[in-house]
């Protein structure tokens, strides 16, 4: 709770994120406590919070005097007005962003624009699937349902409904010979020891994890690594993930 600019009160949480104790906190100003950094970014919006009594939710990327990092947070002002009316307190909630949390927010957000690409480019029949930039775009898609279906990937927690309209949208079917479709065509075009290579690519392992589990150098997974990439004709490992779950490798 902040009054006049002032921390009134905090809880544990939020003094724990900031590093500093509660008591650190009460009586004291969001410059003197956080410092001139997030202050710059803060009090400005606090302000406007006392002078209009309208509510506040932001990003907060900052560095603070406690922590060497840089702080990622979303932030929520919603100011608390007496009985006449006038703003005395606003109250702060305040969310640390995880790696793993502005990932989940980075692939949300990247999914929701692809499928709005996608609905824009449907709208131009007359375009859609006779250029480069529908097919591109149906690639991308693609990739990102297969990002959806590995395991314990982010994407699927977060946007069940977004994976619904991927499912139901006219995907390309992969040229002939690129990506093959069953065992017998996999085991054919792969060695042993390359499709166990993709099979821990694919669960996102990199190149030391996987010369730990299969006893060899992390430079022979290197050369693995390139050779499946020329004989699959691919050129991504977004592309070498989409070739093991359609070939059942993962």
């Amino acid at each position: 709770m902040i009054s006049l600019l002032r921390f009134q009160a905090i809880n544990n949480a939020l003094a724990e994120m900031n590093r500093i104790p509660i008591e650190s906190h009460l009586g004291k100003t969001i410059r003197d406590v956080l410092g001139p950094v997030a202050a710059a970014h803060l009090e400005p919006k606090l302000a406007r919070a006392f002078a209009t009594g309208e509510s506040d939710s932001f990003y907060l990327a900052t560095a603070l005097p406690t922590r060497t990092e840089i702080c990622h947070r979303t932030v929520n002002y919603f100011p608390i007005k007496s009985v006449k009316g006038c703003v005395t307190q606003v109250c702060a909630i305040v969310t640390e962003l995880t790696v793993r949390r502005q990932l989940e927010l980075y692939l949300y957000g990247f999914s929701r624009k692809l499928l709005s690409l996608r609905a824009s480019l449907n709208s131009r029949i007359d375009t859609v699937g006779s250029d480069g930039y529908g097919k591109l775009l149906d690639t991308c898609i693609s990739e990102m349902v297969a990002i959806s279906r590995l395991p314990g990937s982010l994407l699927e927690e977060i946007t069940p409904e977004v994976l619904g309209q991927y499912d139901q949208l006219p995907l390309p079917s992969v040229e002939a010979g690129q990506f093959p479709t069953s065992r017998e065509s996999s085991a054919s075009i792969l060695p042993r020891r390359a499709r166990q290579v993709v099979q821990y690519l694919a669960q996102g392992k990199c190149n030391k994890e996987i010369a730990h589990a299969l006893g060899i150098s992390v430079r022979t997974v290197e050369t693995h690594r390139a050779k499946i990439k020329v004989r699959l004709g691919i050129h991504s490992l977004a592309e070498l993930v989409l070739y093991a779950l359609r070939n059942n490798i993962v």
